[in-house]
């Protein structure tokens, strides 16, 4: 089980309050960003060789380096202010521990 809290929220727009809503937060939530843009249907996954996508006819390798691209995987090292583009050098890490699985094999990150 993830460690978790829970938060109460709640909107105030313009004076008038809406109702609180209890939700849980965690450290991370992650998500991977999709071909279609609607986070439906295949993965935005491209090889690390070329940048081609990965697909059902251009499948991945065993042994190849893929890149996937994600979203949500919690707080980074160096950090980077809301809405701004990370840097090229260094590259930020994620501070917390993330683990992909490819099947049920779990794959190095």
């Amino acid at each position: 089980m993830f460690a978790s809290s829970i938060a109460a929220i709640q909107v105030v727009n313009n004076g008038a309050a809406s109702n609180t809503v209890t939700e849980f937060v965690n450290k991370t939530t992650p998500g991977l960003f999709t071909l279609n843009s609607s986070g439906i249907g295949y993965a935005a996954v491209v090889h690390n060789a070329d940048g081609s996508l990965v697909t059902p006819s251009n499948p991945a390798q065993a042994g190849e380096y893929i890149a996937i691209f994600a979203t949500g995987l919690g707080a980074v090292f160096p950090q980077v202010p809301d809405g701004a583009p990370g840097p090229i050098s260094p590259l930020s890490t994620t501070n917390n521990t993330i683990t992909v699985y490819i099947g049920n094999t779990a794959a190095p990150v």
